[in-house]
């Protein structure tokens, strides 16, 4: 009886531990998605700003985009997993946020390819791609050129980007 107890207690104990240590790499993991937005959303909120003061009519659609944006990451990135077709659009939307940032001076090119139907990802998984590719690959001073590509076919996804690393920008 003794050993069926302890058995059965330490097999409780370690089940326990591994649901622990799944809650905190999600947590974690949660941490680390809204650590990356306000970055991202200062600098789109000061190119939108910039576009309003110069009276753009780019302006009221870079406001519908981060606001797309901003409810795709408020209302899809707690799910384990979203369609595909969904996080495509928000890409698209964190695409178009970012070009207006680069003043036309990027040479970037999109391509998609395929359906996504019936695809499930996890949330806010590729973005951090595209991200980097646009920190380490434009710099108005240099020849930039940033290509992405999105293939799905067969229900398997190829996700390609690529980008020349330009220098560091210097603040002057």
């Amino acid at each position: 009886f003794c050993f069926a107890f302890l058995s059965s207690f330490f097999c409780y104990k370690s089940i326990e531990q591994q649901e622990l240590e799944r809650a905190k790499a999600k947590a974690e993991l949660l941490n680390l998605k809204y650590q990356l937005q306000p970055h991202f959303l200062f600098n789109i909120l000061n190119s939108v700003y910039s576009l309003t003061i110069l009276k753009s009519d780019e302006a009221p659609e870079g406001i519908l985009k981060l606001s797309s944006v901003m409810r795709y990451v408020v209302q899809e990135s707690g799910q384990d997993l979203v369609e595909l077709s969904k996080e495509i659009q928000y890409l698209k939307d964190y695409i178009s946020l970012q070009l207006i940032r680069t003043d036309n001076s990027l040479d970037f090119s999109y391509t998609e390819i395929g359906e996504p139907k019936d695809l499930k990802i996890s949330p806010l998984i590729l973005v951090n791609f595209i991200e980097n590719a646009f920190k380490y690959g434009f710099n108005a001073e240099e020849n930039s050129k940033i290509a992405i590509k999105i293939v799905v076919k067969e229900k398997i996804l190829n996700f390609n980007i690529f980008n020349h690393i330009v220098s560091e920008k210097t603040a002057g």
